[in-house]
């Protein structure tokens, strides 16, 4: 198996990585992919990767943070992908973790569109996948995507709508990320739209 999403960077793993990393392996799980947040992480994570041959990442900027972000991160994040992608042995898989985060009234919506816009649009023009996030903000999400959708694909993470939400991201090209709230008792709706729309 492959974790798309895990940020390993962060506690509980970064207490031990070489033990997190061993259970992971004793668990099924033999490559792991670490989305970053912003620019803050965006070097200690590619270190971190190129230390452990399991672990992977996305390059990208999390709506939690995209108000600590001026412009010219863009370009930042622009030469960032195109260093990592001209790597022979490139561990940078994916743009992000981006996306949109509705749920946090303080945050700038205006602000998390054009950042998701514009790491959409890196992805394309680096033929990698995305990395998405979104909390409150699915029809605007998908309105994102279909203006800019991503050649190579991406996931959805934690995903915890209805089946017909995974059908509409599913015919966009985007696999569904399963998280923690598919083993709660009361998610019974994202229970089906996990069985209904996958082969397993």
């Amino acid at each position: 198996m492959i974790d798309t999403h895990c940020h390993f960077d962060f506690p509980p793993f970064n207490d031990d990585t070489k033990r997190a990393l061993m259970l992971a392996q004793e668990g099924g799980v033999k490559k792991i992919v670490i989305p970053t947040v912003g620019q803050s992480n965006w070097s200690k994570v590619q270190r971190l990767c190129q230390r452990y041959p399991a672990l992977y990442y996305g390059l990208g900027i999390h709506p939690f943070f995209s108000a600590e972000h001026t412009s010219d991160v863009c370009q930042r994040l622009n030469i960032e992908l195109k260093a990592a992608v001209q790597q022979s042995h490139s561990k940078c898989v994916a743009v992000g973790e981006c996306g949109l985060d509705f749920a946090i009234e303080t945050l700038d919506r205006e602000l998390q569109q054009t950042w998701l816009q514009a790491q959409l649009q890196l992805a394309n023009i680096y033929r990698l996948p995305i990395i998405l996030h979104c909390r409150k903000a699915f029809p605007e999400l998908v309105r994102a995507i279909k203006a800019e959708t991503p050649s190579q694909g991406g996931v959805y993470h934690g995903f915890s709508g209805s089946y017909q939400q995974a059908v509409q991201l599913i015919d966009l090209g985007l696999k569904i990320g399963v998280g923690g709230t598919i083993t709660y008792e009361r998610a019974k709706k994202n229970a089906r739209g996990y069985r209904e729309t996958t082969p397993f």
